[in-house]
Parts: C-alpha cells; structure tokens; sequence
C-alpha cells in the first residue's frame, strides 16, 4: 500500500498521462524526461510480481488504482520477443522498462561528466610530475 501511495505521488509531480510517459521512454524523448523524471521512475520499476497480478487482471480498468493504471501502461515495455497478452497486443521487442530508464540517465549524464572531468584530466597531463 505504501508503495502504492509513493507511485501515485510520484505520477501526479509528473503531471504526464502513463501514455506519454511510456510513449517518451519508448522514444527517447529527452524533453519530457529530465534526468530527476528518470530516477524518480527508476525508484518505481514495477516489479516481476505486480507486472504478474495487473496481467492476470481482467476486471473493469478504471477500477484499478493509480499505481495499478501505471503498471498496466508500462507493463509493454517489460515484454521482450513475446507479444503481450493483453486484449489489445501491444508491441513486441521493446527492451526492459528498468534497463532501457537507465540507458537514458547514463546518456543524459554522460556529457556532464565528461566536462567536469576534462579539467582534471589536463591538470594531470600538464603537470610537472606527470611529463617527462
């Protein structure tokens, strides 16, 4: 339940509908997802557990809680090489929502690291005890 109430806190800062989150994690799409928006669904990547039990539901959807709306939209993006068994297939082939979110902070964070290196990294080179 906890977790629950955290996703739903967690979904209404982003103030994106699940369809736009999936759809910008599926296209990369930068300017919906700051590196904070990344972390923040990474801290949330639905477990193999509650991919299972949203699956396996076949009441009404609108009676699902937030956190429940949010796996079933996300749920996609776990499959890999099977075609979901939804009653609208959904795509298939799609890299794992944990991985792929972590793909995207590692990109997004790359170029910041490498500045705040560089600097460094000339220092070393440069200095007295390091050429010869």
């Amino acid at each position: 339940m906890n977790r629950a109430n955290n996703i739903a806190i967690m979904l209404a800062r982003l103030k994106l509908p699940n369809s736009e989150i999936k759809k910008a994690i599926l296209t990369l799409d930068e300017s919906k997802l700051s590196v904070d928006v990344l972390r923040m669904l990474k801290q949330f990547v639905p477990s193999d557990d509650e991919l299972e039990t949203v699956r396996e539901y076949d009441g009404d959807p609108n009676s699902l809680g937030i956190a429940e709306k949010y796996f079933r939209e996300v749920r996609t993006l776990h499959c890999r090489k099977v075609l979901c068994e939804h009653k609208s297939t959904q795509i298939a082939d799609i890299p794992k929502f944990g991985a792929r979110i972590n793909a995207m902070i590692f990109v997004r964070r790359y170029a910041s690291s490498v500045d705040e290196v560089k600097p460094v990294c000339f220092v070393f080179y440069f200095s007295e005890g390091m050429v010869k």
